[in-house]
């Protein structure tokens, strides 16, 4: 009976079906994290295809100057008048092109940071909020259950009542677990709005 409930509310949450706004107010906290939490991981992406792009970028732009400053030089050696001038620029277009490349160094370690950010701290992070939806179904359902069962539940007779204790039972548990990975989804997030020294060392240790 349960995997019929379960079902039930997974289509109806994956079609924006209307629920108890008492429930949806009862997650307030945790949806409003989840919102951050979206919010951190379409940056961090967008972060990390930046970097991308701009390494490419300085890699060519790089390139194109160090092949300009050669080009540079080789015409210095057959000007008779200004040879000197254009050598020198030649030097030191070539100069600063192989000096853009030092800007790479510390953009690879930027670049290693995010992806450690992304690979560890994000996946966990979603991983346990993944977790937490598909128990937030589960406890949804059984209180639909529950409720389907209280309306057939006759104390007088008796009918209904072993129905309505086995999805009693089953909301309890469902709470239970619900509540848990609902505590550990705020966590992990509020983690992501730690000052940035805090954060580093979070960071550390998802390593």
């Amino acid at each position: 009976m349960q995997h019929f409930w379960v079902t039930k509310k997974t289509v109806q949450r994956k079609l924006g079906s209307k629920e108890d706004e008492h429930i949806i107010s009862s997650d307030s906290e945790l949806d409003a994290k989840i919102e951050i939490f979206k919010s951190i991981n379409e940056t961090t992406s967008e972060l990390s295809r930046i970097i991308d792009l701009y390494q490419e970028r300085l890699c060519v732009l790089s390139q194109e100057e160090c092949v300009f400053g050669r080009f540079l030089k080789e015409a210095g050696k057959r000007s008779k008048t200004t040879a000197l001038s254009i050598t020198n620029t030649g030097k030191s277009v070539t100069y600063c092109g192989q000096q853009r490349m030092c800007v790479r160094v510390p953009l690879l370690r930027l670049q290693h940071e995010v992806n450690i950010y992304r690979n560890r701290a994000i996946t966990d992070t979603q991983s346990t909020i993944s977790a937490m939806e598909r128990e937030r179904t589960e406890y949804r359902a059984a209180l639909e259950w529950m409720k389907s069962s209280s309306s057939e539940l006759d104390p007088d007779t008796g009918r209904g009542v072993d129905k309505f204790r086995t999805a009693q039972s089953h909301v309890r548990g469902a709470k239970q677990i619900f509540d848990t990975l609902s505590m550990d989804s705020i966590q992990k997030v509020h983690y992501f709005l730690f000052p940035q020294y805090i954060a580093i060392k979070i960071i550390f240790n998802w390593q």
